[in-house]
């Protein structure tokens, strides 16, 4: 007869207690095995443009001490292209490629606008239990002046026969029947941010869309 530690008892019976709309991925963004990523690059409405698609692997999360952390590849190359951290007080860190552009950042929120990586974390634990939308107030300095920027986020349910008329689904997997996508908008502007659908229960995200990107989860 196998032997279960308490720990993994306890882990299954609050697990089989929870309601199974607020089952969700316990680390989101920390996959233990990579992700392939498929990413568009936004080239505008210039004739005779052709869509720029590159390969970036995500992943595998690597734990060292408090630290957890992913690293960003580029497929073909192999070369670094950054690296996400989760440090132990629940803040993040970029290091890489635009780390020193405009971005959004709270404890479990970071946005860098215009990086063609797709590195972006949203709060997807805290927006999957609720249908309420939440304002995020941020603050900056320029030309001697002070700026606040407000990005609203919401979620909401979304169909699998939806994702896929919309085109936002190219793993070869099965996909649970419902979806969500949470979405970051410029409070100000309506304009979107970057919006994510993600499957209950994953680590990684299906689909993310910014005015710079388009990405596919393909593995």
């Amino acid at each position: 007869m196998k032997k279960f530690s308490i720990h993994a008892i306890v882990f299954a019976v609050i697990f089989f207690l929870m309601p199974t709309n607020t089952v969700w991925a316990l680390n989101p963004y920390q996959p233990e095995t990579r992700v392939e990523i498929l990413t568009e690059a936004t080239v505008g409405d210039t004739p005779g443009s052709r869509p720029v698609f590159s390969r970036i692997i995500a992943g595998p999360v690597q734990k060292n001490d408090d630290v957890r952390s992913i690293d960003f590849f580029n497929a073909a190359s192999g070369n670094l292209m950054g690296r996400l951290k989760f440090l132990p007080d629940g803040k993040l860190s970029w290091e890489g490629k635009g780390a020193t552009a405009k971005r959004f950042q709270t404890n479990d929120l970071l946005i860098i606008p215009g990086l063609l990586i797709p590195m972006d974390v949203l709060p997807v634990n805290r927006f999957f239990n609720t249908k309420e939308t939440a304002v995020y107030d941020f603050r900056r300095e320029a030309g001697g002046r002070s700026f606040v920027d407000q990005i609203r986020l919401s979620v909401q349910s979304v169909s699998r026969a939806q994702a896929r008329q919309a085109q936002w689904l190219r793993l070869e997997k099965e996909i649970p029947p419902e979806l969500k996508l949470i979405k970051a908008v410029d409070l100000h502007t309506g304009q979107l941010i970057v919006k994510q659908l993600w499957a209950i229960g994953d680590d990684w995200w299906l689909y993310e869309q910014t005015p710079f990107r388009r990405s596919w989860r393909i593995k």
